[in-house]
């Protein structure tokens, strides 16, 4: 079976044996002192003055010694730590990359932000408990039995009392914290249900102050919260109430063997210290190895997170290894719908876009409009049916060949926190800056870049909060025209554009892509008008294909849609995006 522990252990197994090797030093330098006090204390060394400052010396270099190790060991822990992190998260963020539009409906956006934060932050402080504390318990409990036994002598009630004792204690421990692991995972839960939430508010704040609901999700948030906080603290409490138990068992493992001891009449008051050195050195061992468990328990959830995430196995994988030069496109009786889902999102469709073809698709929300975009640009596999580009199916095309045929520019367009430079460029590097002012122009974001002080230089804010919807299109518009890709696709991505302004860059876009073919999937029927084929579409199915003089006759979704919008002005239900 798969698992992170293999990705982390095994490709940093040198690091990770090397911090044993430091923690086995540092616990036979501990031991040391008890054995070296019961050698002489049974042989009655030390009789000088010289001898004592002899042995002294040497427990001194053992003390000096285990605190240059400790010092050490706890920095080469920490450079493990933040390795271990960082290669999570680099794992984390390379399949995030990969995930198709079918696959992030499985992980949506809190679950891959709490993974890649704080179940990452889990597992690395697992994978420290580990190596460092539970590895130096085990050493600690193992080398204090062996001085029980050594220093006991004949005594063999102390040892064997001990070992029942600290066995019975660390299953005790283990029990306790197995059981806990539930609610930690009902925390989990919680905890991301209270992302969600938060995330929502976040992103959507604008719209819920302008309907005064403020009160209304802040009320939400707040439920949230409370049933975070009321399964952490009973986590918590349960999680306490173990350590409490397990500790009182721990410290009664002392007057236990001093009973034993003095019951017996057999305990020699010179190894008293040695013993009690030796229990303490148990003790401690039991802590950190129970402590060590809860931890691991602890983070069962997000050990499963992560592992469910970096092996996961995407619903589409790109094998293909062929070229495409033209991007003539044909759908042959494609049909999909999506997971748990009855009804088909596309049902039998059946077309073909040349590639000097400029295309408009329209029709009612829900239509399955965008749907076929993404099964066209393989975000998404077809039930039945198949998709060809210049006659090679798709599943059998190049990812990079693929990428780079389509030019994809959303409804709502993510720009990112950098200068206006940045964003249209997007990656790209030595391109002509006449190129780039052509873009701009073509995508009409000319203008309102020259106003500002910084112009291409300017910073747009996080989210682009600092531009309005039409600018952040525009500038989109500019980015994806930029990658020269044989196919435009305009995902009602006019929306928030004036008439003037969408009618100037649409006029300007024709003669950019004459050579090319184009897609554009609108609200306004105005913006489709004159393209070479019009695909309607109405509950899943294509109702009409022909240009608007042909569709006008022969169509009555794309008649009905025309009337409401040209004859009688009204304003066409917009389509969304998640189709």
């Amino acid at each position: 079976m798969k698992s992170v522990w293999k990705i982390l252990l095994i490709k940093h197994k040198f690091l990770f044996f090397f911090i044993l090797f430091l923690n086995l030093v540092q616990v036979l330098l501990v031991i040391g002192s008890p054995l070296l006090l019961s050698i002489l204390n049974n042989g009655n060394y030390a009789s000088t003055t010289a001898d004592a400052f002899i042995y002294g010396g040497v427990l001194i270099a053992m003390a000096i010694g285990w605190a240059i190790f400790s010092i050490f060991t706890n920095y080469i822990s920490t450079v493990f730590q933040i390795i271990v992190e960082s290669r999570l998260q680099k794992k984390i963020f390379e399949k995030t990359m990969f995930l198709t539009y079918a696959d992030k409906q499985k992980f949506n956006q809190s679950i891959l932000l709490t993974t890649s934060i704080k179940d990452v932050e889990e597992l690395s402080k697992t994978i420290i408990f580990l190596t460092r504390p539970v590895i130096m318990g085990i050493f600690y409990f193992i080398g204090a039995i062996i001085l029980l036994f050594i220093i006991s002598g004949n005594l063999w009630q102390i040892p064997l009392t001990v070992v029942l004792m600290a066995l019975s204690t660390i299953i005790i421990f283990m029990i306790i914290s197995k059981f806990n692991a539930k609610n930690w995972n009902k925390m989990r839960v919680a905890n991301d249900e209270l992302a969600k939430v938060s995330l929502e508010n976040v992103s959507g704040v604008k719209v819920i102050r302008s309907f005064l609901l403020d009160a209304f999700f802040l009320t939400k948030l707040d439920f949230k919260w409370k049933d975070n906080v009321s399964k952490s603290i009973i986590a918590n409490r349960i999680s306490k109430v173990s350590i409490a138990i397990v500790t009182f068992i721990i410290y009664v493992i002392t007057p236990v063997i001093l009973i034993i001891g003095i019951c017996t009449n057999s305990m020699k008051a010179t190894n008293i210290l040695s013993i009690m050195q030796s229990t303490n050195l148990l003790v401690l061992g039991i802590a950190l190895i129970g402590f060590g468990s809860e931890q691991y328990f602890r983070s069962i959830v997000s050990i499963k997170r992560i592992n469910d995430l970096i092996f996961y196995k995407n619903q589409i994988v790109y094998n293909g290894t062929k070229e495409i030069n033209n991007n003539n496109i044909e759908f042959k009786n494609v049909s999909f719908r999506y997971h748990n889902s009855k009804k088909w999102a596309v049902k039998n469709i059946s077309f073909s876009i040349k590639d000097t073809d400029r295309v408009g698709i329209i029709g009612t929300t829900g239509a399955g409009k965008t749907t076929l975009i993404k099964l066209l640009m393989h975000q998404l596999e077809p039930n039945s049916g198949e998709i060809f580009i210049d006659n090679i199916p798709l599943k059998d095309i190049k990812k990079t060949s693929l990428q780079a045929a389509f030019s994809l520019n959303e409804q709502v367009p993510l720009l990112f926190y950098g200068t206006i430079r940045d964003n249209v460029l997007f990656g790209l590097e030595d391109i002509d800056e006449n190129k780039i002012n052509e873009v701009i122009e073509i995508a009409q974001a000319k203008d309102f870049i020259e106003s500002k002080n910084e112009k291409l230089e300017s910073l747009v804010a996080q989210r682009a909060q600092n531009l309005s919807g039409g600018q952040k299109q525009r500038l989109a518009m500019a980015r994806a025209l930029l990658r020269d890709a044989r196919t435009l696709v305009l995902d009602d991505s006019t929306s928030a554009l004036d008439m003037i302004t969408e009618k100037k860059f649409l006029t300007a876009l024709k003669q950019q892509i004459k050579f090319k073919n184009s897609i554009i999937i609108a609200q306004r029927i105005n913006n489709i008008l004159d393209c070479d084929k019009i695909i309607v579409m109405d509950k899943g199915k294509i109702v009409g294909i022909g240009n608007n003089e042909t569709l006008l006759k022969t169509c009555a979704v794309y008649k009905n849609i025309y009337q409401h919008q040209i004859n009688k002005g009204a304003e066409y239900e917009p389509t969304t995006t998640n189709q």
